[in-house]
């Protein structure tokens, strides 16, 4: 019984992981345009002050 529920653990958890990914993948290809970072995200690195 409890190797059992090891296993559905194991595989729930593996279901998530992929679901997860996924989630980002569509979030950088439908939001960022598929580039690695927002576009937010340099005006910040502009802006900050190098010393």
């Amino acid at each position: 019984m409890e190797e059992a529920r090891r296993a559905s653990s194991r595989a729930v958890n593996s279901i998530m992981t992929a679901t997860y990914w996924e989630i980002g993948r569509r979030i950088v290809e439908s939001e960022q345009g598929g580039r690695e970072r927002a576009a937010y995200g340099e005006k910040i690195l502009n802006g900050w002050p190098m010393t």
